[in-house]
């Protein structure tokens, strides 16, 4: 917008009366804006509290009697085989010998430079008797390759450089390997007269298809063989996977025992996110004063000191983490409840309670995980949460204040518009008055001096 000169006919200063005069028109949208920025922070400070609340919903979510618990499994030849155990495991050990890996199959054929038939026809056939037939839309052994992988039978086809002929052509070998590892993973590829193609000269099995083996409690009377389509066993026993890498006559033994560390690391995540939230909350909520040196106090609010909402999410995830179960303490598996409200966590009293009774301690433990998990559920559910639909109100609020803002800023540029203009037409006159009285003055001066020449 432009900005008239200033004062050049009255001497004024109406730039700076102007923003003088719309300085005061503008305090009400100054304070309107003040007010959107703090409920803006708020809403920020909400939405990290909801975040939170909504991460520890999904760490406690679907706790079940066993969720708690954890299993390191120890090899006594990792070179050989290693295993993983999953919360359902149970304290055991079990000895075996690795007789086969499991192995997928791999042809190939003599030289070529193209397929010997045009047009190739092949039948890909799978372990189970499954038949694929495929016609390529050429003899070139590119089209050969094409064809197979685009079949989607299990099989998978490389063409592999093998030097020249006589004649200086390129010569190639196909390489057809089975997609999985595994026994069912087997296949034959039978040319236009039904013939296997490894029959023809040249072809060689590089390896065939193979479950891997593993013969449990050998060199007794109770050794048995359990096979895998791959080199992993799931559940060999219950909740504990096994990886064989490599075969060996000597036995190897898996030790599977309780993992006080991870069982102890689960619990003390607990605490601390439940704890990190009630620091956030109580930072919140605090009320501050300063004193300046003029002996002047100035009182400060948190963000959420007047939100009966975020209080009562205070006092509710203490409840949830301190109140008795059934009669049982959480004290007793070392979460304890400090005369601050902090809530801390002792490991050593959760592990004598897991070596003591791990059945029982789990139990309280994840009782107490259902008992947060309902709160923070409660809180942060994207749809139904309490303090999802405040934050969205809130949101709300700011959209209706931040459009009001808006028209009174309108209203303001127009006000000014109205003051230059009319500022501008003040000089605007000023100057025109000026002028006239210049001419008059000028008129008259002439009228003065030509009497005083007639007079002499």
């Amino acid at each position: 917008m432009t900005t008239p000169l200033t004062g050049l006919s009255s001497g004024l200063d109406t730039t700076s009366l102007i923003q003088s005069m719309m300085a005061a028109a503008s305090q009400p949208k100054t304070l309107l804006d003040q007010q959107i920025s703090t409920q803006q922070a708020t809403v920020g400070d909400l939405q990290k509290l909801n975040s939170a609340l909504a991460s520890l919903a999904q760490l406690t979510d679907q706790f079940t009697g066993t969720k708690l618990a954890a299993f390191s499994v120890s090899s006594s030849q990792a070179s050989l085989a290693t295993g993983t155990a999953e919360p359902t495991a149970a304290p055991g050990q079990l000895s075996f010998t690795v007789d086969q890996l499991a192995t997928r199959q791999v042809e190939v054929t003599g030289a070529l430079s193209s397929w010997p038939t045009n047009p190739p026809t092949l039948t890909l056939v799978a372990a189970d008797g499954t038949q694929t037939s495929i016609t390529p839309s050429s003899n070139s052994l590119d089209s050969v390759v094409q064809a197979i992988n685009a079949a989607s039978a299990g099989i998978t086809a490389l063409k592999v450089q093998a030097g020249t002929d006589a004649s200086g052509n390129a010569l190639y070998r196909l390489q057809l390997s089975s997609s999985q590892t595994g026994a069912n993973a087997a296949f034959t590829v039978l040319d236009g007269t039904g013939a296997d193609i490894m029959g023809q000269p040249g072809s060689a099995v590089v390896s065939t298809a193979q479950d891997a083996q593993l013969t449990l409690w050998p060199g007794t009377a109770a050794a048995q063989t359990v096979t895998s389509a791959t080199n992993a066993f799931t559940d060999l026993m219950p909740g504990v996977d096994v990886t064989v890498a490599q075969t060996s006559t000597d036995a190897v033994t898996l030790t599977v025992g309780q993992d006080l560390d991870a069982e102890s690391q689960t619990a003390s995540t607990l605490v601390s996110s439940v704890q990190s939230i009630l620091s956030g909350i109580a930072q919140g909520t605090a009320v501050t004063s300063t004193t300046d040196a003029s002996g002047n106090t100035t009182v400060t609010f948190g963000s959420f000191t007047a939100d009966g909402t975020v209080r009562g999410a205070a006092r509710d995830l203490t409840d949830a983490m301190t109140l008795d179960v059934n009669g049982v303490s959480p004290s007793s598996i070392g979460f304890n409840l400090a005369k601050d409200g902090t809530i801390s966590f002792d490991q050593d009293t959760f592990e004598a309670a897991m070596a003591d009774d791990p059945q029982g301690t789990t139990q309280l433990y994840n009782a107490i995980a259902a008992r947060v998990n309902a709160v923070a559920t409660q809180l942060s559910d994207p749809y139904s949460g309490t303090l999802t639909s405040e934050i969205t109100s809130d949101n709300s609020s700011i959209t209706a204040m931040q459009q009001k803002s808006d028209d009174m800023q309108t209203l303001l540029d127009q006000q000014q518009a109205t003051l230059q203009q009319q500022f501008a037409y003040m000089e605007t006159m000023m100057s025109q008055i000026q002028s006239q009285g210049s001419y008059v003055q000028s008129y008259i001066d002439a009228l003065t001096s030509s009497s005083s020449s007639k007079s002499k």
